[in-house]
């Protein structure tokens, strides 16, 4: 998979692990791929250029819905590939059962038990990979509901067998200790069908490709800033170079863009509200440690950090 475009800086290794399931899906053998990485780091393009190299017919996208319905990011999934459909399915009794999911095929079953309806997405699955290679890209699994965390590993058993590669991305920096991807992982872990990509934040070099394709040239100093302030988060990295373009903070100089004399590196509103989107959830004694680190620096001992906020324990 040559995905060595400039939308993909500081990416080749997370390339080179796709390539290997992709070219196995179109040879026959699919698998479940994990995507993990925190907020902003890029998971999305990942398993949309990933999806995007067999046949996709578009994502089981989530949203922090505070309750997600079953096998929500999965059926949505079927959805979008009934709009393009060659044919049911489905055929025969399990069809009404599937309709208990995707009410527009039809009478629905009266009732459905667990393990008829994971027979059912597991056929759906089947047909579709059947047809011709396939690639379900399914995002944010951080949200997803239990019913479909349990499904993931049975199917991830049957995929070697089918031309079907699933995608799931997931924010790594979301998952309490009793997240059920945890035991999702450790299923999958144990029956061997564990494949995980975790995509990194860039370091300072390729965080200076980015730069350089968002500001052209741009002064060592300007490029260092611009480091520090985003750890290196692609998005961070694209919108703060955009913001400093459009509050006029910078001037030509004689190695590139730099600030101007007296001029600060802003916070650009979007990257602001999606950290207090992310804080939002938090504990009030996760907040209170957040607030309490983030005055110590970057780097903090976090039992140092646990005493100055008060805590008797670190918050999970």
């Amino acid at each position: 998979m040559a995905m060595a475009d400039e939308e993909f800086i500081g990416r080749e290794r997370e390339c080179a692990q796709l390539a290997l399931p992709v070219a196995e899906a179109l040879a026959g053998h699919g698998s479940l791929v994990l995507l993990a990485g925190e907020a902003a780091v890029g998971k999305t393009t990942l398993g949309t250029a990933g999806a995007g190299r067999i046949r996709s017919h578009g994502a089981g996208r989530l949203r922090d819905s505070g309750g997600a319905s079953p096998f929500g990011p999965l059926v949505e999934a079927l959805r979008a590939y009934l709009r393009s459909a060659d044919g049911p399915l489905i055929e025969g009794p399990l069809a009404a059962h599937l309709a208990l999911l995707l009410p527009e095929l039809g009478p629905a079953a009266a009732e459905g038990d667990p393990a008829t309806l994971f027979e059912v997405i597991r056929l759906a699955m089947s047909t579709i990979a059947a047809r011709h290679p396939t690639a379900l890209f399914l995002d944010d699994l951080q949200w997803a509901d239990e019913a479909t965390l349990a499904l993931l590993p049975a199917l991830a058993r049957t995929l070697p067998e089918q031309p079907l590669l699933m995608l799931a991305a997931y924010r790594s920096d979301e998952l309490p200790r009793t997240h059920p991807i945890r035991r999702m992982r450790s299923e999958l872990r144990r029956s061997g069908h564990l494949r995980q990509v975790v995509g990194e934040p860039l370091d300072a070099e390729g965080t200076d490709a980015l730069v350089e394709r968002a500001l052209g040239s741009a002064a060592p100093t300007l490029r260092r800033a611009i480091f520090d302030r985003t750890d290196g988060i692609p998005l961070y990295v694209t919108e703060l170079a955009a913001a400093l373009v459009a509050s006029s903070r910078l001037h030509a100089g004689p190695a590139g863009m730099e600030l101007l004399d007296g001029a600060d590196v802003p916070l650009p509103d979007n990257v602001r509200d999606a950290v207090l989107l992310q804080a939002a959830d938090l504990s009030d004694d996760a907040r209170t440690a957040a607030i309490a680190a983030a005055v110590v620096g970057q780097i903090f001992d976090p039992e140092l950090v646990r005493a100055v906020a008060g805590l008797d324990t670190w918050p999970d």
